[in-house]
């Protein structure tokens, strides 16, 4: 665990308080979030020329142009827009509006949409809002073509990114945030302390569980508390109010902490005993906090995001009750 000044504030509230859960966001807390840049880049990269002739080598060089090195990616965090099909979808979207026919990776292209995505509102509705008009806007399709969760394009980056993940087997060049040995060290001794461990991500629940499975952690964490992408369309679809139950909504962070004990619609209306005392979540974005906060949990920020340490000032400000360095720092808890 690091120890440095920086940890200061963490550790000094840290006195006095007892977690017996702790939910975890997966990219940039568990996991290293570049491979997952690097799919969505190819995702990107295919849905624009409808190419997939592009070779290893080449991933990076895609990358790079298509997210401006990460500042792309750092605009939509901020603004509160998670996954990492989400930025593919923003990335498509604002790219057709500022050239709707480009034929080639164009650095000028690209640097004007990172221009074009710093320009927009700080709210995540708004920025999807703005990007599916504009896209319907160049290509001729509905807007409903582009909304995330419902539209027909959405179905189709899935499968996009999915290919580029599980087919091509990127997935298995996937690597924690921080070294195995100390990550398995502390999930061990949070277990073997009485602590339930739990997930709250918007990964498909199978790409949740692999690296949870290949890192030999997953007999640390709760099954009942490991809550994904699939858990969040199946209680869409049960409850039927057609809001998105994605981050920034808490709802993965409040199935996360009531397991069983209640079902989603009881989640949604409230209609539930305290789940969140005694829960801490932990993450990195923007999103992550809003949902935790939204949720009634306390919040523990890490900094192994996309803008590492730069988000430590927006934590501060907005009361995230811990900041660590990154996950080791949690060892304060123990």
């Amino acid at each position: 665990m690091k120890s440095n000044s920086e940890d200061v504030f963490a550790i000094t509230k840290l006195q006095g308080k007892q977690f017996n859960k702790i939910l975890f966001d997966m990219d940039g807390v568990i996991t290293s979030e570049a491979l997952y840049w690097d799919t969505a880049a190819l995702t990107v990269y295919e849905l624009l020329f409808d190419r997939q002739d592009c070779k290893v080598e080449d991933v990076s060089q895609i990358h790079d142009t298509i997210f401006s090195g990460r500042d792309f990616i750092n605009a939509l965090k901020v603004r509160g827009v998670n996954t990492n099909w989400d930025l593919a979808l923003i990335a498509y979207c604002l790219s057709k509006h500022l050239k709707s026919d480009l034929q080639e990776l164009d650095n000028e292209h690209f640097q004007k949409m990172l221009d074009f995505a710093n320009s927009l509102p700080n709210t995540a509705a708004e920025v999807y809002d703005i990007s599916y008009n504009l896209a319907a806007k160049a290509t001729g399709k509905d807007y409903s073509y582009f909304v995330r969760e419902k539209g027909e394009f959405w179905t189709k980056l899935q499968k996009v990114f999915a290919y580029w993940f599980v087919d091509k087997e990127l997935y298995k060049t996937e690597r924690p945030v921080v070294p195995l040995d100390q990550m398995q060290t502390l999930f061990k001794n949070m277990f073997d302390c009485g602590i339930k461990l739990g997930v709250g991500t918007g990964r498909p629940n199978s790409e949740l569980q692999r690296p949870l499975d290949m890192w030999d952690i997953a007999k640390y964490f709760d099954e009942e508390s490991v809550i994904g992408y699939t858990d969040i369309i199946n209680a869409e679809k049960t409850c039927g109010n057609g809001v998105s139950l994605a981050k920034p909504h808490p709802y993965v962070f409040l199935k996360g902490a009531a397991g069983k004990r209640y079902t989603d619609q009881q989640l949604l209306d409230g209609t539930h005993d305290n789940i969140t005392e005694g829960v801490l979540v932990v993450g990195d974005a923007v999103a992550d906090f809003v949902s935790a906060k939204d949720g009634g949990f306390a919040f523990a920020a890490v900094l192994t995001g996309v803008s590492g340490n730069d988000m430590r000032g927006y934590f501060e400000q907005n009361g995230a009750d811990y900041i660590f360095d990154d996950v080791l720092g949690l060892a304060d808890l123990l």
